[in-house]
């Protein structure tokens, strides 16, 4: 069962098995929340997705545009990191409602939630998951990249444009003679002088963040009582 099926099962469960109105209503509101911003990542990696191979010299933007391609990778690059993240703290206030923290819903967030796991269900499988994500290389990049945008400035990001050749009268469907673009994030946003080594592709990279992410999630779903 994917993501967004898992979190309608726990709402069809919660409506059966909770019977407080008021604890009933705030589980279902942070459930459709988290089911809307992992909606909101989907719809930021599918326009980057369609951006993977236009560039400012082949594509001609309207008058009328704020961003030019590049403005507009950079948005949502930007946007996939906030709501990426955001996945996990609408999930924290999902867990906070679950089971009865009763933390302020405006001081509720990732980590202090994972502090409340790990005081009342230290060891137990949703307090490893939590540490699994906390400790994971994704989570700390993904922090970083969603830190730098909405706290400091925009994330850098390479672009580097190839031209393309292949011998004719071959089925290559991938790459068509032309110009190839390659989009690097940068390896660490808060360096001033940022590096690229990593050489983390825009979209592969997110792609592979966004699936590490919300499977972690899919498993916490699952364990909500």
């Amino acid at each position: 069962m994917n993501i967004l099926s898992e979190i309608e099962n726990l709402i069809n469960k919660v409506e059966t098995n909770i019977s407080q109105k008021n604890r009933k209503e705030k589980i279902k509101l942070y459930a459709y929340g988290l089911k809307n911003k992992i909606k909101q990542t989907e719809f930021a990696l599918d326009n980057l997705n369609n951006l993977s191979w236009k560039t400012d010299h082949t594509t001609t933007t309207t008058q009328d545009s704020i961003l030019d391609i590049s403005g507009q990778v950079a948005f949502y690059c930007d946007s996939f990191c906030v709501f990426l993240y955001s996945c996990l703290d609408v999930l924290s206030q999902l867990i906070n409602q679950t089971y009865q923290f009763n933390l302020d819903e405006k001081k509720v967030d990732f980590f202090k939630v994972k502090n409340k796991l790990s005081s009342n269900y230290s060891g137990e499988t949703i307090d490893q998951i939590f540490n699994k994500i906390s400790n994971s290389r994704a989570f700390n990049n993904l922090n970083k990249y969603r830190n730098c945008s909405v706290h400091r400035r925009q994330i850098f990001i390479w672009e580097e444009f190839r031209s393309v050749r292949h011998t004719n009268g071959y089925n290559i469907s991938s790459t068509e003679p032309g110009t190839e673009t390659i989009r690097i994030i940068c390896d660490n946003p808060y360096d001033l002088n940022p590096k690229i080594i990593q050489k983390r592709e825009i979209p592969q990279y997110l792609i592979k963040q966004r699936k590490y992410i919300l499977k972690e999630i899919n498993e916490i779903i699952k364990l909500l009582p």
